[in-house]
């Protein structure tokens, strides 16, 4: 979450309380344009919008300027908007212990994230001699905070770990296996402090894969401890499927050269390797099943109701029984969702029973999670056909298996012995209304 949605979150939950009503898009487009990171003048907005600049100069911009001093109770222009809104909020935050805005990951001191059977799991897989796991699930479900706990308790047990992100590789690297082993094993030789010339990489007659398997198992010999190579964010590899498909063979061939009982087979037996994986991808790439069949995979689960009541408890909140249970039903237990309804509820609404009422339409604290899927289903008339027949249904809905499978790598559904179930109310209700 930016700075940014961090602010309108507040500002949007204040401006209703003030005026009653929501911000409508052209008054979010101002506030956006005048926020410094991104700030734009009002002409340039007015463009961007279809509006007159008159109209945004003269009418809509003042009106703005005008309640949020009334809110904030100091005055407020589009040059000091920024300032005076993250001041406001920090003393805010100081005063009150605020914690964090739930977000793509938490640190390993963060109070929010809850610990789980699956970690231990998780660190038995890669105990073991070439091991290898991958950590699935829709976006937003807890990968990369799980992985970085994997990360630091590896450390702790002496494991070396080089933890990589596909998210730094030049998309040209991702778009060619030579390109993007050469990057994969530069990376490793590089991090390991180990020497890797320019002539290693051109010895002819092996191939981008045989020469990238000759440098690997070298490098495995020169180290004494197992070896934990983190790819994070590996679907972007499957933008381009031939290469993530004999990226995946590949792998595939390492991980069980460790169990041929061929001399090479002790140094294979100290890399471990964790994908960390967003399932979203699947559905948007038509996909019929998994890519990944290599080693171990730990789907993401869904907090309980106790880890919820947890979580609750860290946020410094105290919410009875049934409101615990009406907050699983409304976010069906998704660790993302489940943090940011309790952060609004600890940080901006007057009661549990104001937040729900205000959340039905899912155009407070939810809609950039919301409108994500929406686009998703917009661009693909099967799934929003699927779906369609599922949010309708008051019982569990049998699909093709392509498509319950889609539907659920996407989060958008729960699977059951007797089908596909809305994943939680929140999603009955935005998409019931609007699909």
């Amino acid at each position: 979450m930016t700075s940014f949605e961090k602010a309108l979150l507040f500002i949007e939950q204040r401006w209703r309380r003030k005026t009653g009503k929501h911000l409508s898009p052209i008054q979010k487009a101002i506030l956006h344009g005048s926020w410094e990171e991104e700030a734009i003048p009002y002409h340039q907005i007015a463009v961007q919008e279809n509006y007159s600049s008159q109209y945004i100069q003269q009418v809509a911009a003042p009106y703005i300027w005008r309640i949020l001093s009334d809110i904030l109770g100091e005055p407020v222009s589009k040059k000091s908007f920024t300032s005076v809104v993250k001041n406001y909020l920090a003393t805010r935050n100081r005063n009150s212990g605020l914690l964090e805005v739930p977000g793509d990951r938490l640190s390993l001191d963060s109070e929010l994230y809850i610990s789980r059977p699956i970690e231990q799991l998780a660190f038995q897989i890669l105990s073991h001699a070439g091991g290898a796991l991958s950590l699935v699930g829709s976006r937003k479900m807890g990968k990369t905070s799980l992985m970085i706990r994997l990360v630091h308790r590896a450390r702790q047990e002496n494991l070396t770990v080089i933890p990589l992100s596909l998210e730094q590789v030049d998309p040209q690297f991702l778009e060619n296996l030579d390109q993007f082993l050469r990057w994969l094993i530069y990376e490793l030789y590089h991090r390991l402090n180990l020497s890797l010339s320019e002539g290693d990489f051109s010895r002819d007659g092996l191939g981008c894969k045989g020469l990238s398997t000759h440098l690997l198992e070298h490098l495995l010999k020169q180290i004494h401890s197992p070896l934990v190579v983190v790819l994070d964010q590996f679907d972007l590899l499957f933008n381009n499927l031939s290469i993530s498909i004999d990226f995946l063979r590949l792998l595939n061939y390492w991980y069980e050269a460790s169990g041929y009982g061929l001399p090479e087979s002790n140094a294979w037996q100290k890399l471990r390797f964790i994908l960390v994986t967003s399932t979203d991808i699947y559905a948007e790439l038509n996909l019929k099943s998994s890519p990944i069949q290599m080693g171990q995979s730990i789907k993401m689960p869904y907090f309980t109701t106790l880890e919820v009541d947890e979580l609750t408890r860290r946020f410094r909140l105290q919410l009875t029984s049934s409101e615990v249970e009406e907050l699983m039903q409304l976010t069906g237990g998704h660790p993302y969702l489940v943090g940011l309804s309790l952060y609004a509820i600890s940080g901006h609404y007057l009661s549990f029973k104001t937040f729900l009422k205000d959340s039905v339409d899912g155009e407070l604290i939810f809609d950039k999670h919301l409108h994500f899927y929406g686009q998703i289903l917009q661009r693909n008339s099967t799934l929003l056909r699927g779906f369609q027949e599922v949010v309708q249904a008051q019982e569990a809905v049998r699909l093709s298996p392509f498509l319950e499978f889609q539907l659920e790598s996407l989060g958008l559904v729960k699977l059951g012995k007797n089908g596909v179930t809305v994943a939680n109310g929140l999603y009955r209700r935005y998409f019931g209304d609007r699909l």
